[in-house]
C-alpha cells in the first residue's frame, strides 16, 4: 500500500542499487550451464546447431564443387549429353518419310531426340506402369469398338508399340495383340488410331494390321493354345 505524500514533504528515497545481486544471478546461471544442470532458456528450440548450419549457412568451397558435380553428372561421374535442336538430314528425312508412308505412322522407328518439327510422329517408351496402364485402357476401348462394328469377340492380350503425334491434342498410333474367345483362333495384331483431347479419347479407327507378323510371345501363345486344344 502506497503511503500518501503530503504537499511540501520530501519525496521518498530511491531503492538501494545492488549491482552485486544481478552479478550473482548471472554467475549462477553460467555456472549451472557449465556443469550441465539448471534450466535451459532455449528448451523450446526446434533444431540443433548442425542442422541450422546445414539449412541456413553456405557449405564450404569444396562441398560446393562436389554438389555441382553430382547435380550435372549422372551418378557415374559422367556429364549428361546436352541436346541441341536440329533438323533432319536428307537421309534421315527420306527414311522417316518412307517408314511413315509404309506403316501409316504405326512404325516409324527411332527418331532423334534433337529433331523437333510440328506434327512429327515419335515412338513412346511404355515401360512406366502409368503409361502402360493408360495405353492398355486405350487398346481395350479400341478392340471393343472393333468388335461392335464387326460382330467379333476379340480380347486385348498385349501392348506391342505406341507412337504419338502432337496436334491440338495428341494422336496415338497403338499396335497391340488381340485374340478371339473361340478355341484355336490365332491371335492377330491390331492397329488403333486414338485421338485424345482434354483426357477424352476418341477412336478414329481400329483394324487388323496389314502384313502383320506375330511377335515371339504371340507365337508362343498360339502354340500353347494349339497344344491345349489337342490335349482337350
Amino acid at each position: 500500500m502506497t503511503t500518501p505524500v503530503s504537499h511540501g514533504a520530501a519525496p521518498p528515497p530511491p531503492p538501494e542499487y545492488r549491482p552485486w545481486k544481478a552479478l550473482a544471478i548471472v554467475s549462477k546461471y553460467l555456472w549451472q550451464k557449465a556443469l550441465g544442470s539448471g534450466e535451459d532458456r532455449f528448451h523450446n528450440r526446434r533444431m540443433t546447431r548442425s542442422a541450422f548450419k546445414q539449412q541456413f549457412l553456405p557449405p564450404p568451397h569444396g562441398e560446393v564443387k562436389e554438389q555441382k558435380k553430382r547435380k550435372h553428372g549422372d551418378g557415374k561421374g559422367q556429364k549428361k549429353r546436352r541436346i541441341r535442336i536440329r533438323d533432319f538430314t536428307i537421309e534421315e528425312r527420306m527414311a522417316y518419310g518412307k517408314r511413315v508412308e509404309e506403316s501409316d505412322g504405326f512404325d516409324v522407328g527411332q527418331v532423334p531426340d534433337e529433331v523437333l518439327e510440328p506434327g512429327l510422329i515419335r515412338p513412346i517408351p511404355i515401360k512406366s506402369p502409368r503409361g502402360l496402364k493408360e495405353f492398355n485402357d486405350l487398346s481395350k476401348l479400341a478392340i471393343k469398338d472393333y468388335n461392335e462394328r464387326n460382330g467379333t469377340s476379340y480380347q486385348f492380350a498385349k501392348l506391342i508399340r505406341v507412337n504419338c503425334r502432337s496436334v491440338m491434342g495428341i494422336v496415338y498410333y497403338i499396335t497391340f495383340l488381340g485374340k478371339e474367345d473361340r478355341a484355336g483362333a490365332p491371335p492377330k495384331n491390331f492397329q488403333a488410331e486414338v485421338y485424345v483431347w482434354l483426357d477424352e479419347p476418341t477412336i478414329d479407327f481400329c483394324r487388323v494390321e496389314q502384313n502383320f507378323k506375330l511377335p515371339r510371345d504371340a507365337s508362343r501363345i498360339q502354340t500353347l493354345e494349339t497344344q491345349i486344344c489337342l490335349l482337350g
